[in-house]
């Protein structure tokens, strides 16, 4: 957000969008506004972002994915863009480790092209959506693997014995509250 607000002063931006892929290769596109656009805007964004990203041969069409969107001023407002002209600036990225393919761009209001320091600094901004972007699915995915190995035994994939005390704890207090009896079974095997 802080960083959308501080590149609209330069470049007259007034959303910008991260497109890719997560843990499972499902898609998500997030749009981050810098002020609340009308309903009608962002219907309109969102499809000249989805033309935007068809048209990389990356991927030729654009994947099922869910939407995300996040005003960095929501109390703030902006005019309809049916009546200004925005062009979309973006990058499309590939990243290796962890495996992961999607775009960063950002859309300048007015329609105007960047030229000399309006591209040193589009290009820094893009650079820095493609950092955050990976640097988030990063921490997601790895985050998502210490919560395994925190609850799991890494060699059998079953609830390690901290999970087996909290799941029979949550199981007991359910059994209380619907009043149902219930038993477990233990197996010991070496």
């Amino acid at each position: 957000s802080t960083l959308l607000i501080e590149a609209a002063d330069v470049l007259d931006v007034c959303f910008a969008f991260t497109f890719q892929s997560g843990a499972d290769d499902r898609y998500t596109l997030d749009l981050f506004w810098q002020v609340t656009p009308p309903p009608g805007t962002r219907q309109i964004i969102e499809e000249m972002v989805l033309e935007r990203i068809a048209a990389c041969p990356a991927f030729g069409t654009v994947p099922k994915y869910s939407l995300i969107q996040t005003t960095a001023l929501p109390d703030a407002t902006q005019p309809d863009f049916s009546t200004l002209r925005v062009s979309i600036e973006a990058r499309d990225f590939t990243v290796d480790s962890p495996s992961s393919r999607g775009m960063v761009g950002v859309g300048i209001r007015s329609g105007r092209r960047w030229s000399g320091l309006d591209r040193i600094a589009g290009d820094s901004m893009l650079t820095a959506l493609m950092d955050i972007a990976g640097s988030v699915r990063t921490i997601a995915l790895y985050t998502r693997e210490v919560e395994r190995f925190a609850t799991r035994d890494p060699l059998t994939n079953l609830y390690n014995q901290i999970s087996f005390w909290d799941l029979l704890k949550y199981e007991t207090e359910r059994s209380k509250r619907q009043q149902y009896k219930f038993s477990t079974l233990v197996i010991d095997i070496e």
